[in-house]
Order: structure tokens, then C-alpha cells, then sequence
């Protein structure tokens, strides 16, 4: 036979007394000795005592804040979005280097073009095909002479027809005003025999 004894100072003693499956408490008061006999088991457990742990069971393992739990997701959503811009910078990085890559390359057929063309049409010509349009474009008086004798050469069907192609040859109209501001000195004019003469015959 055990005996269980308890002292407690604050609050009453509930004990349990397990004997045969049945079981039973009792309160009494404190600063009060409790002694059970029992042939198969006892247990004293103070109320504020047993209150207490449990009250610690639960602080011991918290429960998630609803709060935390948001601020969870929200830390992942972020992140979720860096690595997707993150994607996309890179996706960007290479479009622009094949991009740097293509504008080098007619860069340099450009060039290429240039000095092949260049022993073919003058600098004011060489512009002109750079352009969209040829509208507004100031020809050089040697572009123009030129373009004079070309002119009663191949006819204005043939003329115009150049131009269409893509040659940088002043307009019709830009010739009509060219020789109309043309001051012509007294003599022959030795440039314009050889064109005139081809015309005719």
C-alpha cells in the first residue's frame, strides 16, 4: 500500500482515487495534509497547478496568426513576381543583342554600298537615297548639268522611268526651274552639243 500526501497553499486539493475502475475527487481545504490509501494507484493534483500546465501546453505550441499566414503569402507573391521580371529582363537582353547584332551587320553593308556607289553618283545623290523621299532635296549644280544631259538622252518616259528604279535623279520640274534661273552666257555651250546632237539624230 502507497500513501500520497500533498500540502498546497493557495487552493483546494482535488484528488483522484482510482481503485476497481472506479474513481472519485475530493476537495479539501488548503494548508491541509491529504493522505489517500489505495492498493492500485492515487493521484493529488492541485487545480491551479494542473491549470497552469495546461495553460502552457497551449503557449508551448501556438497556433499560426492569421496576420503571419498573410504575411506568408504575400512574401511569396513578391517573389514570385521578381522571378518573373526577372524572366523577362533576360528575354529582353536577348532581343536586343540580336537586334545590336542586325543593325551592325547593315551598318556595315551600308558602308559597303557607299563606296561601291560612290565612284557612280556624287554626295548630294548618295544622300538622296538615304532618304524616303526626295521632296525638298537641294541638288548640286553638277548633279543637275548632268542629269540635263541625261535627260533628252532617254526621253521623259525614260527618264521618269529611272526615277521610279530608284536613281537619284532630280525631278522634271526641278530641271524646268534650273534652267529657267540659268543665266547662259554668250558663246556655245560645248555640254550641251554632245546630248543635243544624240537627240536629234
Amino acid at each position: 500500500m502507497r500513501t500520497c500526501k500533498q500540502r498546497h497553499s493557495s487552493s483546494a486539493c482535488r484528488v483522484i482515487l482510482l481503485s476497481g475502475g472506479f474513481g472519485f475527487s475530493i476537495s479539501v481545504p488548503p494548508e491541509e495534509d491529504v493522505a489517500i490509501h489505495n492498493g492500485s494507484g492515487e493521484q493529488c493534483i492541485p487545480d491551479d497547478q494542473e491549470t497552469a500546465t495546461h495553460s502552457a501546453d497551449r503557449l508551448a505550441t501556438p497556433e499560426p496568426l492569421a496576420s503571419d499566414l498573410e504575411h506568408a503569402s504575400t512574401h511569396q507573391a513578391l517573389l514570385n513576381r521578381i522571378s518573373q521580371l526577372e524572366r523577362r529582363h533576360e528575354e529582353s537582353q536577348r532581343k536586343l543583342g540580336a537586334a545590336k547584332r542586325r543593325y551592325l551587320k547593315s551598318e556595315e553593308e551600308k558602308e559597303r554600298l557607299k563606296s561601291k556607289f560612290k565612284h557612280i553618283f556624287s554626295d548630294d545623290q548618295m544622300k538622296s537615297m538615304e532618304r524616303l523621299s526626295a521632296q525638298g532635296m537641294r541638288w548640286e549644280a553638277s548633279t543637275l548639268v548632268k542629269s540635263l544631259k541625261l535627260r533628252p538622252s532617254c526621253g521623259s518616259q525614260g527618264y521618269s522611268l529611272l526615277r521610279n528604279h530608284g536613281f537619284p535623279l532630280p525631278s522634271e520640274r526641278t530641271l524646268q526651274r534650273h534652267l529657267e534661273n540659268f543665266k547662259f552666257q554668250p558663246g556655245l555651250l560645248q555640254d550641251m552639243i554632245e546630248p543635243l546632237r544624240m537627240k536629234v539624230y
